[in-house]
């Protein structure tokens, strides 16, 4: 198969990391990768914030539900959709090309929003794997107390882990049919 293919699929996403940091050098070469990323009419329609400030990366590990691994990597960023790129394109381009822009604009909104509602089904799926992983302990200190042995007190922590998990899953699906609500407004407006 194509080495690029095979590199792809042996993707891995690591959250524990060593003290080593990346060299400044390859660092400023995965930047310049990206940057060479191609996009529609080169827009790149997003900004990258190198967060370095132990303050606010801890404060960034916090908001995102304690994620650790945030104030840990070696480098941490940011990508952001930046809206105003694709009207600053269209204005240098001048008046001919702002349909154009219009349309990226568009496609970037779109985007974003088909972002949220794949980020909403990751969350619902570990959200279904955590309930699954509840409720057989729970059925295993429901067998440990119908034996005798034990309190039903984690039993009951149990069933209220579920309901909040549940709840998330609420929350999430409402997030995804929001995204797509908006998305087929777009369609319907664009």
């Amino acid at each position: 198969m194509n080495e690029v293919i095979d590199l792809l699929k042996s993707h891995r996403s690591i959250r524990k990391f060593t003290e080593q940091k990346i060299p400044q050098e390859t660092f400023l070469e995965l930047i310049r990768a990206g940057q060479s990323a191609a996009t529609s009419n080169h827009v790149q329609a997003y900004s990258i914030i190198h967060v370095t400030s132990p303050e606010k990366r801890a404060k960034i590990a916090e908001l995102a539900g304690g994620q650790k691994y945030v104030e840990t990597c070696s480098h941490f960023l940011v990508f952001c959709a930046d809206m105003k790129r694709p009207t600053d394109s269209a204005e240098r381009a001048g008046a001919e090309q702002r349909y154009q822009a219009a349309a990226r604009n568009a496609a970037a909104q779109y985007a974003s929003r088909d972002a949220i509602i794949r980020a909403a089904d990751a969350s619902i799926d570990v959200l279904q794997v955590k309930i699954a992983a509840v409720e057989d302990e729970v059925e295993a200190q429901l067998i440990t107390y119908e034996s005798g042995v034990g309190g039903y007190a984690p039993i009951i922590d149990g069933e209220i882990a579920i309901l909040k998990l549940r709840a998330e899953i609420e929350a999430e699906t409402a997030r995804k049919a929001a995204a797509i609500a908006r998305l087929n407004a777009l369609l319907v407006t664009q």
